[in-house]
């Protein structure tokens, strides 16, 4: 089997302050150690086709201020005749960061809300969550991330009565 592995990404300036992204990647493969750094987990050799479809547009409010918000989407395709599910994923996030050096040196503050979709053949889930964090420059190099979240999830579970449905935070 050959793997496949397809990626393109665009940046452009629109204004000195209004900027914006768009990738895409296409990948086909077999590997049985494709999740290995992710999940720890051999899989076994079955073919997965992954597609994914990224955007965003950013605003720098002012010198120390800026907000960003971003679209994703991930759809991944496993070959027929295996046990596997094909996914579909879509997520949009709004991230705010303002600059603590008043407080702080070399210390940026976070905030990013955001909601996500994850759709397989017989389940669906909506999480809302709410991440709060700062960022450290240690040097031109390392950075030191601090963050805490807050995540509200919703799903429902085709079983053989029906819809299991669950909600829960984290």
């Amino acid at each position: 089997a050959v793997d496949q592995d397809y990626r393109g990404r665009i940046r452009y300036r629109f204004t000195p302050r209004f900027y914006g992204d768009a990738d895409v990647f296409y990948i086909e493969d077999h590997r049985i150690d494709r999740a290995l750094l992710t999940s720890g987990l051999v899989q076994n050799a079955d073919r997965r086709q992954r597609y994914h479809f990224g955007g965003g547009l950013g605003y720098n409010i002012s010198e120390i201020t800026s907000t960003d918000l971003s679209y994703d989407f991930n759809r991944d395709d496993w070959e027929r005749g295996t046990n596997r599910e094909d996914v579909n994923y879509n997520s949009v996030n709004l991230d705010l960061n303002h600059n603590l050096a008043r407080w702080m040196s070399a210390t940026t503050g976070q905030l990013r809300v955001g909601y996500s979709n994850v759709k397989r053949d017989t389940s669906e889930s909506d999480s809302f969550a709410s991440t709060v964090g700062v960022r450290y420059r240690l040097t031109e190099l390392f950075d030191l991330r601090l963050r805490g979240c807050a995540r509200y999830v919703s799903s429902d579970v085709d079983v053989a009565q029906g819809k299991d449905s669950n909600t829960g935070w984290g």
